[in-house]
């Protein structure tokens, strides 16, 4: 039997057809499935007014036992926006933009930091770090329902992009360092075999420089110096000290929130100024160990001890066992909002003994009372 030739062709374009459909019908479901899948996985996690908090749909770029708030405007004329988290993993410490958020509600262990946006969409990258060691990162997207809502629209020149990136720059520097003044009064008795025995109250000045590495190591210096000695007897001539200190300390892991526990250790050059050079020390230099002790109380207050103990030499890296300094002190830290001056109240209190090459004693005790300033 023989088939028209219009039947066969006829017949094979309704398969091809039907094969069409099928086709496409599949393709439909499958499409749908997998879109749906991604916008399932994509969610806008908390939205405000006009502005939408979007977590990625990447699971290398979601923490998921940190959940989400809606963001809220601080300045909207400067497009400053605050975010807000719940963490659910204990003894863990959150980072942004290269400083460590504080913990506002230990009780419901959430955190809460600001972020200016740079146009429609603005990344936020947030990380996560145990006392181990391990870390966790999130990268969100802080969302403008309307480019109204944006003040300052993202940069289009050259020039003002690069001023961005100076911007980045100088975020980055002041979050990763601090530094710091302050003024005190001290109280110092000074003995030199048995010739001087000279009391002294005056007015003592100093400086530092801290720089954060993560969240465990820390390095800074500072210096100090007898400004104003406004009271002085054993003595008609002027007498000053000055030292400073240089230091990398580790923050131990194990210890956990709110306690903290830092072991430093570092070195310190000092030299007593006096008038004529008749009496003193120069170029002391010793390595020094200590251990510092720290609880934060809330958000705003912390406080923290120290204990110090340090060989001495008169002379560089010829030590003496029987010289060294003790010391140990006390802080109470007011930690305000960022971009304010934080504030200490310190006091302090040291016994340093040297014995010289010719077994001259010197002894040389001090009690101080400070505050700084933290920028």
């Amino acid at each position: 039997m023989t088939i028209p030739t219009n039947q066969l062709l006829s017949c094979t374009n309704n398969y091809v057809m039907q094969l069409y459909v099928h086709t496409a019908r599949t393709l439909l479901v499958v499409g749908g499935i997998f879109f749906g899948f991604q916008f399932s996985t994509f969610p806008a996690q908390a939205k405000g007014n006009d502005i939408t908090l979007v977590r990625s749909f990447k699971k290398r770029e979601r923490i998921e036992q940190v959940s989400w708030f809606q963001p809220t405007w601080v300045d909207i004329n400067k497009n400053i926006v605050r975010f807000t988290g719940k963490l659910s993993l204990d003894d863990y410490i959150v980072i942004h933009d290269y400083k460590v958020l504080v913990i506002v509600d230990e009780s419901e262990n959430m955190f809460e930091d600001t972020v200016e946006l740079t146009g429609a969409v603005t990344p936020v990258n947030i990380e996560l770090v145990s006392p181990m060691g391990d870390i966790l990162k999130e990268r969100f997207y802080i969302q403008v329902d309307s480019l109204k809502s944006v003040a300052k629209p993202i940069a289009d020149s050259k020039k003002e992009q690069s001023d961005s990136i100076l911007d980045y720059v100088g975020r980055v520097f002041r979050n990763r360092f601090r530094y710091s003044a302050g003024l005190g009064v001290s109280k110092i008795n000074y003995s030199e075999g048995s010739i001087y025995n000279i009391n002294l109250l005056g007015i003592t000045g100093k400086v530092g420089l801290v720089f954060a590495q993560g969240p465990w190591w820390e390095f800074g210096g500072n210096t100090y110096i007898t400004i104003l000695p406004f009271s002085i007897t054993g003595t008609e001539k002027t007498l000053r000290f000055f030292g400073m200190n240089f230091k990398a300390g580790y923050k131990i892991p194990m210890i956990k929130s709110p306690w903290s526990l830092q072991v430093n250790g570092g070195v310190f050059i000092g030299r007593t100024l006096v008038t004529g050079s008749s009496f003193g020390y120069e170029y002391l230099l010793f390595p020094q160990i200590y251990l510092s002790l720290g609880r934060r109380w809330n958000y705003l207050f912390k406080s923290g001890i120290y204990l110090k103990y340090a060989p001495i030499s008169d002379q560089f890296f010829s030590l003496s066992p029987t010289s060294r300094e003790l010391a140990f002190g006390a802080l109470h830290y007011w930690d305000r909002e960022t971009g304010k001056i934080d504030y200490s109240l310190e006091l302090d209190y040291s016994t340093l003994k040297i014995v010289t090459e010719k077994s001259i004693e010197i002894n040389t005790s001090s009690f101080s009372l400070s505050v700084s300033g933290h920028f």
